[in-house]
């Protein structure tokens, strides 16, 4: 009685009506003015359930459980135990390494990038923090603090009217701000919208974070209203890409009570932690000090346990999808409009309600019992509109008129759903009634689609916008101007001499022939300057993929798409509005109020006389530069910090305005240093060795070894995707030698001592390359061997390798690490088709206990055992098949030929008819 009657006192005593529906008894009812039949705020808070309570009864019924778990006495150990049996598990949960328990995710937020700032602020460069544009209130008010720590934040927009990343914009800006003056250190995101229930793909995220930055940048995950609503593999910090990665969540919002969440991180991330925000004792790693609150991490413990299986997670999901499809399905012949996004949880659900505002619904909705939500409980009393709305390019009017509905598994049921719609329905049709001028439909859907053919146009259809009259009207562009060319720019070639024409000459060719399929163009070349010319105007519309293959060629080092101007200053003033135009509503979209800094570039080529032109560098560059300022809102000048770019080349010929800058991959063009022949094993290192050799110039041809019947089918084909997956760099045909190795392989296995197979196997493979290299014209054999990586890549067994080739064998990854090998396949496309199990040859009949210190003397003693070596090599050169694997090949005929091929080879092998069938070519000389 003394509890309810102060609690009765409290104004917010309203809240505690819902709990009649989670067991507390009809007798306090009577205390309260409204008693709530359902609940739909979940979003919010939840019930605390069984296993919850269970837990928390047994553990305050142990009169021994009051330990402090930093005492080192029995009691004191025991409830560390607790704490260390609770980590184990829940760090396990989502495959960490650690995880650092907190009062909720908002002190887990802020630990994670406030604890950051403390630790990486530097002086040297400017670090830069990437956070998402609709975060939670916890991380976005961030910022400020962020800012006075040093650290430049940047949003992560969202696409519209997707609702999930922008990340063609967020790779530009990443790119941008990874250079010689920025280090970008953290990427903060969200996995579900609190709002939306947008769920991000943050996978894709981490892989462009990885490819652009590098494995050091860290990934703060913030997973609250993901846990328990999502798949299990949605939570593993292994699938972000071995980024460094903390991802937060909050016991509450998951069943259990509150003030309990937690921190899940991998070694990497953990490592990054070496000064607390609060300072005290050495409890969670000294990260977070403080008495550890063990009643809440036990009750944590349990209920991740009993509730958060993988069967039962799935069982929720199918459960909330078939709550969302009820109240989707009730609501779909009303005004009231269900927001959807392109991936999306079915446990919060958004309502775009008609002509009254969302609160004028939540206040009627209250009063009939009904609890709903307009938006993050954290963010209640404030009249302010939430980021998440203003993310989405939702209008101040229309971000109040939103409602959000949210579910949790065990309390929400269908029946509540329908009766939620039916009072929905009821409230906008008698909102309706008293509005004689309002037209019925649905005016979101129809606002999306208004608003996406307007911003359409705003960002792709220059030719279709008004001629302005003033010339400080923003976006002045003239109709008649388009990007009619691709500007190529090569580094390392202007460091040649006389025979740099040489170099440029086969790059214009390389050029021409990866372009062959892509579009219809002309490659020129005029004044030190290469230029992709289309032939018309319907291949000036392949631009963007004319600029991704270009990508892809060796010795550019960086491509740009340009406009072709008159010698009037007019005519480059126009081409420039021109390019700023395109540049600025890439990455500002529709919202004009964004500020956005900006410089100029101008280059001017020696030799021209000033009666042509009579604009030097810096004069060109303060003119354009302030045409542009006139001519677009927001915008400042700043020469270091730039977010756009705008070009000018004055060349003898012509002058020329173009836009970004794409980095090509550099290198020397390909055919310009020889033919190579490389080893290629099917595994992660060889075809980098490939690619790295092709970056210095080098055709390279592949020869693979394959122990049919032993190894079967699949290396073959694995083999063939992999070379043309590496023949998109080339541009010229590669070959690849299929040679059979069993026979060979059968010999050493029965004749020589088992310790030196694998060095025996690789002499072996030598002599077939050495020969077939001679007579293809081939200087160097190529393989992927890094020093010390495996037994047989030991300095000793590699001299002895080394000894059988005859010819020049490099080795471009000698000095490089695993994790150095894997960046670069993922980065060429080869790491998913390596990481592919496929049994090559060199793990057929392989020794228990290799030697990894061999002597060549004892090495040439095992192979004189062999004494018809020089007749298998024969009969393995004789039958290898011979094929040209180019990027347009086609895998439905790589699979024709392998089915016959793998016949033809079983029969070649076991034959001891030294005559070749007449289906198998031999090797040309």
């Amino acid at each position: 009685r003394y509890f309810v009657s102060r609690l009765s006192s409290y104004r917010h005593v309203k809240t505690f009506a819902f709990t009649n529906t989670f067991g507390m008894t009809n007798v306090t009812n009577r205390f309260y003015k409204r008693n709530y039949q359902h609940y739909f705020d979940y979003a919010a808070s939840t019930p605390t359930v069984s296993v919850v309570k269970d837990a928390i009864m047994n553990y305050l019924n142990n009169e021994n459980a009051f330990g402090n778990p930093s005492s080192t006495h029995s009691i004191g150990e025991t409830e560390k135990k607790k704490i260390e049996d609770a980590r184990k598990y829940i760090s396990g949960y989502f495959e960490g390494d650690d995880v650092i328990f907190t009062s909720g995710a908002t002190e887990a937020n802020n630990l994670s990038l406030l604890g950051l700032g403390k630790v990486k602020k530097m002086k040297k460069k400017r670090q830069v923090i990437f956070m998402g544009a609709g975060e939670h209130s916890s991380v976005l008010k961030q910022q400020e603090a962020l800012t006075q720590m040093g650290y430049l934040v940047i949003p992560i927009e969202l696409d519209f009217p997707s609702g999930q990343i922008n990340f063609k914009y967020f790779e530009h800006m990443l790119a941008k701000h990874t250079d010689d003056k920025h280090e970008v250190v953290a990427i903060s995101h969200m996995l579900v919208s609190n709002q939306f229930g947008t769920l991000f793909d943050i996978k894709r995220l981490s892989e462009i974070v990885k490819r652009v930055v590098g494995d050091t940048c860290l990934l703060h995950i913030d997973a609250t209203q993901g846990v328990s609503k999502v798949s299990k593999d949605l939570l593993s910090i292994k699938r972000y890409s071995d980024l460094p990665v903390m991802m937060c969540f909050s016991g509450h919002k998951m069943g259990c009570i509150k003030g309990i969440g937690g921190i899940v991180m991998n070694a990497s991330a953990k490592a990054i932690f070496k000064s607390p925000l609060i300072h005290g004792g050495s409890q969670e790693y000294a990260i977070r000090p403080g008495t550890e609150n063990v009643l809440a991490i036990v009750a944590l413990h349990a209920l991740m346990k009993a509730e958060l299986t993988e069967d039962k997670v799935n069982a929720n999901i199918e459960n909330y999808k078939s709550f969302y499809q009820t109240l989707k399905e009730e609501l779909n012949d009303s005004d009231i409009e269900v927001v959807e996004s392109d991936a999306h949880v079915y446990h919060i659900v958004t309502l775009y309600v008609p002509v009254a505002p969302g609160e004028v619904y939540f206040n009627h909705l209250n009063q009939e019992g009904f609890a709903v939500s307009l938006g993050s409980a954290c963010q209640a009393g404030s009249k302010a509109i939430p980021e998440a709305f203003k993310a989405r390019e939702y209008t101040p009017d229309m971000a109040r008129s939103f409602i959000r509905v949210s579910f949790f598994n065990g309390f929400t049921t269908v029946e509540g759903v329908k009766q939620l719609a039916a009072t929905l329905k009821k409230l906008a049709d008698k909102f309706i009634s008293e509005q004689p001028n309002y037209k019925k439909g649905r005016r979101l859907e129809k606002w999306i689609a208004r608003h996406a053919e307007k911003r359409e146009k705003h960002l792709f259809d220059e030719s279709k916008k008004p001629t302005p009259k003033n010339d400080a009207v923003e976006n002045m562009v003239k109709n008649d101007f388009t990007y009619s060319r691709v500007l190529i720019r090569w580094g390392e070639l202007g460091l040649k001499g006389k025979n740099r024409k040489n170099f440029i000459l086969t790059l214009q060719r390389n050029v021409s022939k990866q372009l062959k399929t892509t579009a219809k163009v002309r490659v020129e070349q005029t004044n030190d300057r290469l230029f992709v010319v289309p032939v018309n105007d319907e291949e000036c519309k392949k631009i963007p993929e004319i600029i991704n293959r270009l990508q892809e060629v060796f010795g550019i080092a960086s491509v740009s798409p340009c406009v072709k101007c008159d010698w009037e200053i007019a005519s480059i003033e126009e081409a420039c509005r021109f390019v700023a135009s395109k540049e600025i509503q890439t990455i500002r979209g529709t919202d004009d109020t964004k500020k956005l800094r900006f410089r100029i570039s101008a280059k001017r080529q020696k030799g021209i006389p000033e009666t042509k032109f009579a604009y030097h560098t810096q004069e060109l560059q303060r003119h354009v530069g302030g045409v542009i300022l006139r001519s677009f809102k927001n915008l400042e000048v700043d020469l270091h910090e730039y977010e756009v770019e705008v070009g000018v080349d004055v060349r003898k010929d012509a002058i020329y305005a173009f836009g970004e800058k794409f980095i090509g991959i550099r290198g020397l063009p390909t055919g310009t240093s020889g033919k190579a022949l490389c080893l290629l094993s099917g595994g992660f290192d060889s075809p980098v060795a490939s690619y790295m050799m092709m970056k210095r110039g080098c055709t390279v041809h592949y020869i693979s070894f394959w122990s049919y019947p032993y190894i079967g089918e699949k290396l073959v084909h694995k083999i063939k995707r992999l070379v043309k997956q590496l023949s998109r760099y080339q541009g010229l045909d590669a070959k690849l030698y299929l040679v059979p190795f069993a026979k060979i392989q059968e010999t050493i296995r029965d004749t020589c001592e088992d310790r030196y197979r694998t060095i025996l196997y690789r002499r072996a493979m030598n002599y077939v390359a050495n020969n077939i290299a001679y007579r293809n014209n081939m200087k160097v054999l190529v393989t992927g061997e890094a020093l010390g990586q495996v037994a047989s890549q030991t300095m000793d067994n590699l001299s002895c390798i080394n000894e059988s080739a005859r010819r020049p064998m490099l080795r471009p990854l000698i000095g490089m690490d695993k994790i150095e090998i894997l960046k670069i396949s993922e980065k060429i496309g080869t790491h998913d088709l390596s990481v592919e199990r496929a049994p090559d040859c060199c793990t057929l009949f392989q020794p228990s206990k290799p030697i990894t210190n061999a002597r060549l003397e004892d090495v040439l003693a095992e192979e004189k055992k062999i004494e018809n070596m020089n007749h298998l090599v024969y009969i393995a050169m004789k039958y290898a098949q011979v094929m040209k694997i180019t990027p347009e090949t086609k895998l439905e005929d790589i699979e024709t030929e392998l089915r016959t091929g793998a016949e033809q080879l079983s029969n070649n092998v076991e034959s001891k008819d030294t005559q070749a069938p007449g289906s198998i070519a031999p090797i040309k000389n």
